[in-house]
C-alpha cells in the first residue's frame, strides 16, 4: 500500500512539474493581443499593411509562424499571401511588441468582405485573432467611339468622339493610339489628341481627329483606337473608308526642313492639278495641336512677284499676283514654330481658293502634313 500511494505522489509531482515547465518556471506564454486594423480594406492585386501586436506575462523568445485561414472553412485562401510568413520575436515579460505585416492579395481575388482567422504558431501552440478583409475592385475603365465609322477623303480629315467611363475609382492620364488589327501604327493615318486625363467619376468625352494624308490608298481599314492606362489596355474597333481626292487643284504641303534646335519648320505649299492660268489664290494654315504657329510665310518659285499676305493668328495666307501665273508649282513656303521638341501636331490647309484669270474661283482641294 505504501508502494502504490509513493508511485501516486510521484505522479502528480511529475505533472505539476510539466505544467510548470519543469523547472519550477512557467512556460513562455505568447498572445496575439491585437490586429490594427481590425477591418483592413485592400483593392485587388494590392496589398495592405496590419500592425499585430504579441504580449507575454512570463516573456518570450522565438520563432513564430504567421499564417491565415478562412473561419468558415478554415482553409488558406489560395488568393492571399502573408509577408513575412515568420517573425522571430522577443517579448519582455510582461510587455508587448508590436510587427508589421503585409497581406497581399491576388488580382482574381473574389471582392466583397473576408471572415478571416489570423494564426501565430509557436511550437505545439497556436494564438489566434480574426479579422474582417474587405476586397474592393481594382480601378478600371471603359471605352467607346461615336460613330464606329468614318469615311475621309485623301488628304482630309475625320472626326469621331471618344468617350471614357471610369469604374471603381479609376483615374489618370489614358495614352491613345491607333493601330490596325495587328496592333500596329497605320502609315498616313494620325490619329490627334494622343492622350486624355480622367481626374473624376464622371465619363469624359473627347473629339478625336484622323488625319488621312493625301497618300494613303483609297479603301476601307479596320483600325482600333487603343487606350493605355499603366497595366490597362483597352480597344475600340473604327472602320475607316478612305475615298480618292477629287481631280484638279489641290494644295499640297511638304516638310523640306527642321531648324537646328528643332523648334522651327520649313513647309513648302505646291499647287497641283492646275493647266490654266491664274491670278490669287488663298488657304487657311490649320494646327490641330494647341503650341504651333504660323511664324512667316514667303513667296515660292511661281509667286516670287506676287504680293503675298498672311495672319499668323487665323493662319490665313493669300497672293495677288501682277501677271497670270500659268500652270502648277510651288507658291509659298511657310515656318511653322513650336514651343518644345516634344510636340507634334498635322499642318492641314483648309478653305483653299483659287482666282482665274477671268476672275472666276476654284475650290482648292486640302492637304496636310504632320510635323513632328
Amino acid at each position: 500500500m505504501r508502494t502504490a500511494a509513493f508511485r501516486t505522489l510521484l505522479g502528480l509531482l511529475a505533472v505539476a512539474l510539466a505544467a510548470c515547465g519543469g523547472g519550477g518556471q512557467p512556460q513562455p506564454d505568447l498572445s496575439l493581443a491585437g490586429i490594427s486594423p481590425q477591418d483592413p480594406t485592400v483593392v485587388q492585386g494590392q496589398s495592405v499593411e496590419v500592425t499585430l501586436t504579441f504580449a507575454s506575462q512570463s516573456g518570450f523568445q522565438g520563432v513564430v509562424s504567421l499564417s491565415v485561414t478562412d473561419r468558415q472553412t478554415d482553409q488558406a485562401p489560395s488568393w492571399l499571401t502573408l509577408s513575412p510568413t515568420s517573425k522571430n520575436l522577443k517579448v519582455p515579460k510582461g510587455g508587448q511588441v508590436q510587427e508589421t505585416l503585409q497581406v497581399q492579395v491576388a488580382a482574381s481575388a473574389p471582392t466583397g468582405p473576408h471572415a478571416l482567422r489570423l494564426k501565430a504558431t509557436y511550437g505545439d501552440r497556436t494564438a489566434e485573432r480574426d479579422l474582417t478583409l474587405t476586397v474592393n475592385p481594382s480601378p478600371d475603365f471603359t471605352i467607346s467611339l461615336n460613330p464606329t465609322s468614318l469615311t475621309v477623303q485623301q488628304g482630309s480629315n475625320g472626326t469621331t468622339t471618344l468617350t471614357i467611363t471610369p469604374q471603381n475609382g479609376f483615374t489618370g492620364t489614358v495614352n491613345l493610339a491607333l493601330v490596325d488589327g495587328s496592333g500596329n501604327p497605320v502609315p498616313g493615318i494620325a490619329l490627334s489628341p494622343t492622350s486624355v486625363s480622367v481626374t473624376g467619376s464622371s465619363p469624359v468625352s473627347q473629339d478625336l481627329t484622323l488625319s488621312v494624308a493625301a497618300s494613303v490608298d483609297p479603301g476601307t481599314y479596320n483600325l482600333q483606337v487603343r487606350a493605355t492606362s499603366e497595366s490597362l489596355t483597352k480597344t475600340a474597333n473604327l472602320t475607316l473608308t478612305v475615298t480618292e481626292a477629287p481631280t484638279g487643284a489641290r494644295l499640297v504641303p511638304q516638310v523640306t526642313g527642321v531648324s537646328s534646335n528643332g523648334l522651327l519648320f520649313t513647309v513648302k505649299v505646291f499647287l497641283e492639278g492646275v493647266s490654266t492660268d491664274w491670278g490669287a489664290f488663298e488657304f487657311r494654315v490649320a494646327f490641330e495641336d494647341p503650341g504651333f504657329s504660323l511664324d512667316n510665310v514667303t513667296a515660292g518659285d511661281l509667286t516670287v512677284a506676287c504680293i503675298l499676305d498672311f495672319n499668323s493668328g487665323s493662319g490665313r495666307v493669300a497672293a495677288i499676283c501682277s501677271s497670270d501665273i500659268s500652270g502648277s508649282g510651288h507658291i509659298a513656303t511657310l515656318t511653322v514654330r513650336r514651343q518644345n521638341t516634344s510636340q507634334a501636331t498635322t499642318l492641314s490647309l483648309l478653305d483653299g481658293l483659287l482666282t482665274l484669270s477671268d476672275f472666276s474661283e476654284i475650290p482648292l482641294s486640302p492637304g496636310s502634313v504632320r510635323l513632328e
